[in-house]
């Protein structure tokens, strides 16, 4: 600020004078917005922020901007809403059920219950189904909740509801369901409502999916990767469990490392390029 008034002002009271110069400067409340916002410049220049210890752009900050960097990555790749049903299906893949996750969020998004597919697990929690072909994730999940209205509620699924988890919906009045992935077997479920009359259609849980992406294609190519493994036979045969595309793309990232990452977010960045 000096530099920019010609005088050596000195911080201490209504008056600034140079001891050199007979002008004296009065000490105005545009001089003092002038000078915060000099202040607030040269402390970029430098990199200081208030409540910062250590040397500017050193190894914490670097580390610290990387794990920024990565999160917004990770965020971009997997919505925030949409990680916790990942990575329940993703732990149903490495215990051998099928990989589907879902979980229930209330209006605000907060999550009210999660379930997983726990259809080749004997062990199981409390008010869980397991060891049983109706052990579906969406099942698990709503099987925790009250009996009440749902309604402002959503089920996010990472793959398409089967007609007996559409039912389970609608039984217990929840709003609105979102899906990943399409599941070829149930293709035509929606279309359910117009079957029915009445409250039974007009009530009827909003189904919205499947999604378009990277995302997408991976929690499709998790089931056709299942079918292999397990039941190879149901993605060979004239009408496969799966897409032909997505057993392919199964079929190829089953040859690298993919699914033996621990976690989905690491298994999703290992299979990115062939999913964009």
């Amino acid at each position: 600020m000096s530099e920019m008034w010609g005088y050596n002002l000195k911080i201490g009271g209504g008056v600034r004078r140079r001891e050199d110069h007979p002008i004296e400067v009065r000490f105005h409340p545009q001089i003092r917005l002038l000078r915060r916002v000099k202040h607030h410049f040269d402390r970029r220049e430098t990199g200081e922020r208030a409540g910062r210890t250590g040397r500017a752009n050193g190894p914490g900050e670097r580390a610290g901007r990387a794990t920024r960097v990565a999160a917004m990555a990770d965020q971009e790749r997997i919505p925030p809403l949409w990680l916790e049903p990942c990575d329940l299906a993703w732990e149903s893949l490495r215990i051998g059920s099928f990989p589907v996750g879902s979980v229930v969020r209330d209006r605000a998004g907060a999550t009210v219950a999660t379930g997983r597919n726990r259809g080749a697990e004997r062990d199981v929690p409390a008010g869980q189904l397991g060891n049983t072909a109706i052990a579906h994730a969406e099942m698990n999940a709503l099987a925790q909740l009250p009996a009440d209205d749902y309604t402002e509620h959503t089920l996010y699924t990472t793959l398409e509801p089967c007609l007996l988890c559409t039912s389970a919906l609608r039984i217990c009045r929840v709003g609105t369901v979102e899906y990943l992935a399409p599941d070829p077997i149930w293709d035509g479920v929606a279309d359910i409502p117009t079957l029915l009359n009445g409250r039974g259609a007009r009530h009827w849980t909003v189904r919205n999916g499947p999604a378009a992406g990277p995302l997408a294609t991976f929690c499709a190519v998790l089931p056709a990767y299942w079918y292999l493994q397990y039941r190879p036979a149901a993605v060979h045969d004239a009408d496969p469990l799966a897409s032909r595309e997505h057993v392919r793309l199964a079929k190829k990232l089953r040859s690298s490392d993919v699914f033996a990452a621990d976690t989905f977010r690491a298994a999703l960045d290992l299979a990115w390029n062939e999913l964009v």
